[in-house]
């Protein structure tokens, strides 16, 4: 278990003090208060342990530096980009996935089995419950609705029909890729399609009738987890990529855009969102060429920018020549 360092953006209070103030919470807290066998097992552990945290053990150190970390980086991947607003729906998307793994439940119970005491699930989903909200009411300085819409993204949001056009290419890419791809790869891009024709609500609300209108029965239609995926993809290029950088273009430049958008943190949440388990090999390998896909299609599109800004740019020089004769009266 590797202990995390703390975000500089965080209060002064160390993990284990934290851990500490959540756990004097927790006896002070009404629910455990009730004449229950559980309640009273609970509430015994929570003291004991709470005992075992003042000798700031390496143990308990290590421990608590890892559940902390683990939960701010939650709180800051959920972050609005440059803001203190949360984005709801990514924060607690990835506590679940967190709360629910096999590596948070055993981490939990070495670290209780170590100090001989009862592994009581209900107990440790408590402590973590209240040391989120902690970590959330410290990071967040406007008032936070925990009930509240999703926020929107800094990112200049995409067009009724730059979404539909990004549904596209993602099921063009999906076809295309499927074409050479080994088993895996082709496994993975099947739980990114859609069977059939989706007339869902939400799918009609995010563009999904205009693919469905256009279709002759040759498009492949994506899921709405995989074009959220997609969007973020293209997000992300438009903040690295613009009509000045293309004659920048090289298979330098084209890395380095790949592994900025393979490590951007919406187009992993939405990708794992998707069903893809990322560290992953086969998902891996599937989001890359998507991806390195992705970035060819788009520079067609940049290059045809530049193609018409060139064009503009000689109408107006030629707009304000003078004519060849007039050149060659007055040098006589």
């Amino acid at each position: 278990m590797a202990s995390s360092s703390r975000s500089s953006s965080c209060s002064a209070k160390s993990p284990l003090l934290l851990l500490q103030e959540v756990l004097t919470i927790i006896e002070n807290d009404d629910s455990f208060a009730i004449p229950t066998k559980e309640a009273k097992s609970c509430l015994e552990i929570a003291r004991s342990m709470a005992k075992i945290l003042q000798q700031a053990s390496p143990s308990s150190k290590e421990f608590s530096c890892w559940l902390v970390g683990k939960l701010e980086n939650i709180v800051l991947k959920a972050k609005k980009r440059g803001s203190s607003v949360l984005n709801d729906e990514r924060l607690w998307s990835m506590y679940h996935q967190l709360s629910i793994s096999k590596s948070f439940q055993e981490t939990w119970e070495k670290y209780l089995s170590s100090h001989n005491l009862k592994k009581e699930p209900m107990l440790y989903q408590h402590i973590t419950d209240e040391l989120f909200d902690l970590l959330i009411k410290e990071h967040v300085t406007s008032n936070f609705n925990l009930q509240g819409n999703v926020t929107q993204e800094t990112d200049v949001p995409l067009s009724f029909e730059e979404e539909n056009t990004v549904r596209y290419i993602g099921g063009y890419l999906v076809r295309k890729i499927r074409e050479t791809s080994n088993d895996g790869v082709k496994a993975i891009l099947s739980d990114l399609t859609a069977d059939g024709s989706v007339t869902s609500a939400e799918n009609l609300e995010h563009g999904q009738a205009w693919i469905n209108a256009i279709d002759r029965g040759g498009l492949v239609k994506i899921t709405t987890e995989a074009h959220r995926c997609f969007y973020a993809i293209e997000s992300c290029i438009r903040r690295h990529l613009n009509v000045k950088k293309v004659s920048e273009m090289d298979n330098t430049f084209r890395s380095k855009l790949s592994d900025a958008i393979l490590t951007d943190d919406d187009v992993l949440f939405y990708w794992c969102l998707a069903g893809q388990i990322e560290g992953d090999e086969s998902a891996d390998l599937c989001l890359r060429l998507l991806v390195e896909k992705y970035i060819t299609v788009r520079e067609f599109a940049f290059a045809k920018g530049v193609m018409e800004l060139h064009k503009q740019q000689q109408k107006k020089s030629t707009g304000k020549s003078k004519a060849f004769r007039s050149t060659l009266q007055q040098s006589n």
